[in-house]
């Protein structure tokens, strides 16, 4: 750097400062405004709070500041929560500069905390698209090609603004696990997450004029499912689709055995009944292939129930999804089966695949939902 020329560095300078403000600060400076409530956490006691957080206590109609700069134990009690001896309404954290931290992991925006039944109910409140930063690499990996990508902030997007719609419950949008979308925080963010985000901010995928129901799943295993095999209802851009492109994902094919008690044990969640399983069979299935009902023999009789269902039952990290073959082998069951997820909408994998063979975001996302159109907020 001896012969550099001082323009030159200046400029260089200049733009890692711009680069530095732009990534790092506590907000992205984005063009949309739209909030989202997740649910991050339920259970008995979390710790909040960190360098630069404020914490408010709410008793009532009453706001009382409570500590800054440190983090602190929440518990349930009869009557709300309880911090340092006191019990409180509701709580709530703000940092300007900063983030808040929850159980150790970092969040943007405002954390709410409050009673829910008698559990913990934790509450990230933040800006639409700083969510999709936290979420792209728990749903895939920001390290795929950016076309696939952009394709899953636009879904991504799409999916909580459909159900911050639908949602009944007032206190959140979405939840933070499987449930709804997966989401980690501030702590998994990254360059790349950041630039498909921006590079697609305020994008949603509509069919006539409305916002889609965006479903999405790992892997399709050679074809997605159309949404009324599963919940039984037709949208005609949840079709059934063949697709070629997700044959590098590594739940392409899996196996699974599991003993017949046990399998009794995991059924009988379904039908009490049910006991020493002699036969289970795939009794019905949907036009791509997938168990829409399983028949199970057993001492008691013979019960049916929906592939979806026995699924839950058995476990969705057991049961990869409902495309399998079943075999009873003496005492155990032998499950060979293809694909990962519910199989309806994008498939995760084949976006990737399709982003690998020269697809934009938009050729993909029309290609698994078909008809739509894609515009901005």
């Amino acid at each position: 750097m001896r012969n550099a020329n001082p323009k030159w560095i200046i400029a260089y300078c200049l733009l890692s400062a711009a680069y530095c403000l732009l990534f790092y600060s506590h907000s992205f400076a984005w063009e949309s405004r739209e909030v989202i409530r997740i649910a991050i956490f339920k259970g008995a006691s979390a710790t909040v709070g960190g360098d630069g957080v404020s914490i408010t206590g709410v008793i009532g109609n009453e706001k009382i500041p409570i500590l800054s700069n440190s983090e602190l134990e929440i518990k349930t009690d009869k009557d709300g929560l309880l911090v340092n001896g006191t019990s409180y309404t509701s709580l709530i954290a703000d940092a300007k500069e900063s983030r808040i931290k929850v159980n150790g992991k970092g969040y943007r925006g405002r954390i709410e905390a409050l009673k829910d039944n008698s559990s913990l109910l934790i509450i990230n409140e933040l800006n639409l698209e700083d969510y999709l930063v936290g979420l792209i690499n728990h749903e895939i990996s920001s390290r795929w090609p950016k076309e696939a990508v952009k394709a899953q902030a636009v879904v991504a997007r799409t999916y909580a603004l459909y159900q911050k719609k639908a949602r009944k419950d007032p206190r959140y949008d979405l939840e933070s696990t499987v449930v709804s979308q997966v989401y980690g925080g501030s702590d998994s963010e990254d360059e790349l997450a950041l630039q498909a985000v921006k590079e697609t901010e305020g994008e949603v995928a509509l069919y006539n004029g409305e916002l889609i129901q965006a479903l999405y799943h790992s892997s399709c295993g050679g074809r997605t499912e159309a949404a009324e095999d599963v919940w039984g209802k037709d949208v005609p851009y949840l079709r059934s689709i063949k697709d070629p492109h997700c044959t590098e994902a590594p739940n392409y094919f899996w196996q699974y055995e599991i003993g017949l008690d046990e399998l009794s044990e995991r059924l009988r969640r379904l039908d009490g009944g049910i006991d020493s399983i002699s036969s289970v069979s795939v009794k019905k299935k949907s036009r791509s292939g997938r168990a829409i009902s399983i028949s199970i023999r057993h001492s008691n009789g013979v019960s049916d129930v929906s592939g979806k269902d026995f699924r839950e039952a058995i476990g969705f990290e057991h049961l990869r999804s409902t495309d399998f073959t079943v075999k009873i082998k003496g005492d155990s069951v032998s499950f060979a089966g293809s694909g990962g997820g519910h199989g309806v909408g994008m498939c995760q994998w084949g976006a990737k695949g399709m982003a690998d063979d020269g697809r934009t975001y938009k050729q993909i996302l029309k290609w698994y939902y078909p008809g739509i159109t894609i515009r901005r907020y």
